[in-house]
């Protein structure tokens, strides 16, 4: 079967020139693709670093435009012990784009810049002309047979600026070369049971489109809503100023017993931005506007901190089902108050937790997390800043408390 794959290779490592650029493609993908939702490609363009040639090159080329191409991608069916070419019926924006005219701009769209020893990585799904061609059950091979890049020149995006790339006399060719393992494998298989809204949004939108709300539709059947918490607060009931003075906040993971274990960032619940104080004055609950105000200010030039979640118990917290986990706030200590400068015995005040969204959280507990780290600002306090998005799950957002009440003690 190798030299099926050998005889599809229409520029091999062997035909690059010693003084070219030497360009690299690998690529990847499952292992199982679905017939109806997107089959995602991830593709590397590297150069070695050790590169003849020591300059760094602005090139242009995209997987669909000049991947997926007549001249580009070959896929095959396998068939028994051999391999058969699947032919693709390409569109007219499919076909070779060499007579094109590129010109950079500064920040191109599928123009790139690589040194030695850099690399690039880009995502796209399997275009409809090829995931269309495929039956389910079958296993195909996608092969680079490896091609000619025309578009490129010496130097950087920015100082090519307002050039043409182009290949020319005095440059060696670039090739972007192909091999018998330049390639992935996968098998075809249709989705047990199928999306009732396929055949409406497929007629109306055409079937990439049809691909990825079906993709939608099944995530949102598969994954499981972001885990709920519930916040119970406690404290003593009468505080006497001039000593410490401390709210305790109980947080309880409210879940079926068969529900995964969480871990989370514990910053909302370790900040009094998230606590609201009141004071009675007549029939009225007023907030008290600088409760948790401290003033001051930080230095925030440092680098973020990178922290290992399973490693730091303090700011990171696990729990399963039904699994509490306690922390405290103190309102007051010997020298110092939240309280207003003007609270005297016999103020009654209310504190409740007014509800927040973790910056933070994931499946699975924190054995299964002894390789995850995030990066928190320089100060440590702050809620986590990468991955900025908690890498796209759900937002997991934590009711407000029952509200509990205390008493200025009368001197």
């Amino acid at each position: 079967m190798e030299q099926e794959l050998k005889s599809l290779i229409a520029l091999p490592k062997q035909a690059v020139d010693p003084k070219a650029p030497s360009l690299h493609l690998t690529f990847n993908a499952c292992s199982e693709l679905s017939l109806t939702l997107p089959y995602h490609i991830e593709f590397t363009i590297s150069r070695d670093r050790d590169d003849y040639c020591t300059q760094p090159i602005a090139f242009k080329w995209s997987p669909n435009s000049d991947g997926f191409t007549e001249e580009g991608f070959v896929l095959l069916r396998h068939n028994n012990n051999s391999l058969e070419r699947v032919p693709i019926d390409y569109p007219e924006t499919a076909k070779s784009n060499d007579k094109e005219i590129c010109v950079t701009i500064g920040f191109d769209h599928h123009v790139w810049t690589l040194a030695p020893g850099d690399s690039i990585k880009l995502l796209a799904p399997l275009p409809e002309t090829h995931h269309k061609a495929l039956e389910p059950n079958q296993q195909y091979t996608l092969l680079w047979p490896g091609l000619l890049i025309s578009k490129w020149d010496f130097g950087t995006m920015q100082n090519r600026t307002g050039h043409v790339l182009e290949d020319t006399e005095e440059s060696p060719a670039l090739i972007l070369p192909g091999s018998p393992h330049t390639c992935i494998s996968f098998v075809a298989k249709e989705e047990t049971e199928a999306w009732p809204d396929r055949p409406e949004i497929e007629a109306r939108f055409g079937f990439t489109e049809a691909n990825l709300q079906e993709e939608t539709w099944r995530k949102s059947r598969s994954q499981p809503r972001a885990p709920k918490l519930s916040v119970a607060l406690e404290c003593p009931t009468s505080l006497s100023l001039g000593t410490v003075f401390e709210v305790s906040i109980k947080v309880t993971y409210d879940a079926m017993p068969d529900a995964r274990p969480i871990i989370f960032h514990a910053h909302v619940f370790d900040t009094e931005d998230n606590l609201q104080l009141h004071r009675l004055e007549g029939d009225n609950w007023n907030v008290c506007e600088d409760f948790g105000d401290e003033g001051g200010f930080l230095l925030v030039d440092d680098p973020d901190v990178p922290i290992n979640v399973a490693q730091d118990t303090e700011k990171f917290v696990s729990l399963r089902p039904g699994e509490s986990w306690s922390t405290s706030r103190r309102l007051q200590g010997e020298k110092w108050t939240y309280l207003p400068d003007d609270s005297k015995g016999g103020n009654r005040f209310r504190v409740e937790f007014d509800g927040a969204t973790v910056d933070w959280w994931d499946w699975g507990s924190r054995e299964e997390h002894k390789d995850t780290v995030v990066k928190l600002p320089c100060w440590i306090k702050g809620p986590v800043v990468d991955p900025k998005d908690n890498g796209g799950r759900e937002k997991m957002n934590v009711s407000a408390s029952d509200v509990v009440e205390f008493s200025v003690g009368k001197e």
